[in-house]
């Protein structure tokens, strides 16, 4: 992700992970004025990706269950 944001094939990144070891990553592709959202579960949020990330999407454990019936 952070090649992509240096050679400017990526405008926005979505990522599905509450993984903390990407926030650096993250910062970098910021620095490239990509814009990049977290998405989470709402019952454990990870409070330092919401933090360094443009915008937050917190998920329901019940709305994932929709997709996989």
């Amino acid at each position: 992700m952070v090649l992509g944001a240096c050679d400017g094939t990526i405008k926005e990144m979505y990522l599905c992970s509450s993984d903390s070891d990407l926030q650096p990553a993250i910062r970098a592709l910021r620095t490239k004025k990509v814009k990049v959202a977290y998405i989470g579960f709402q019952t454990n949020p990870n409070i330092g990706m919401q933090k360094t990330t443009h915008e937050s999407f917190l998920i329901r454990s019940s709305e994932v269950a929709e997709f996989v019936k």
